[in-house]
């Protein structure tokens, strides 16, 4: 059970992290932001696909974020960028997320410790991930 749970986890995490994306790419008129976020997009993208083929050579049914998380989601940035749309303040939003995507990760290696090595190598890859593009993000803080 902790096998298929700590997946589900995953693809959520990186569900989200997607969906923010998408969302936060609309607001920006930054064009080196957007092309930094279309590349963690992309990571996130070929991750899940990854996610996706262990899931399935395991017949492990993955779950999306349900569509009430997945509004509470796009309300949030919507009314994070109300008011302020610069890119520094876009970058702050993202690392939010990439800060609770990691603690996720944290948690998961915790909750799920029975599962496979090759899960957690999965969950390894995606803690990695986090870091670096937290690494990223931290630059636009500047302004």
């Amino acid at each position: 059970m902790d096998e298929k749970e700590l997946l589900i986890c995953m693809y959520q995490n990186t569900g989200t992290a997607m969906q923010s994306i998408n969302d936060l790419i609309k607001k920006s008129k930054d064009v080196t932001f957007n092309k930094l976020l279309n590349a963690q997009y992309k990571r996130y993208e070929d991750y899940n696909n990854k996610l996706e083929d262990y899931a399935k050579a395991n017949k492990i049914e993955l779950k999306e974020n349900n569509w009430l998380e997945k509004v509470k989601l796009w309300s949030g940035i919507q009314m994070g960028t109300l008011t302020d749309n610069s890119t520094r303040h876009l970058a702050e939003l993202m690392l939010t997320g990439t800060v609770m995507g990691t603690l996720t990760c944290y948690k998961a290696r915790v909750d799920y410790k029975n599962a496979s090595p090759s899960a957690h190598e999965l969950l390894d890859a995606l803690e990695n991930m986090e870091e670096d593009n937290f690494n990223e993000l931290k630059k636009y803080l500047k302004g």
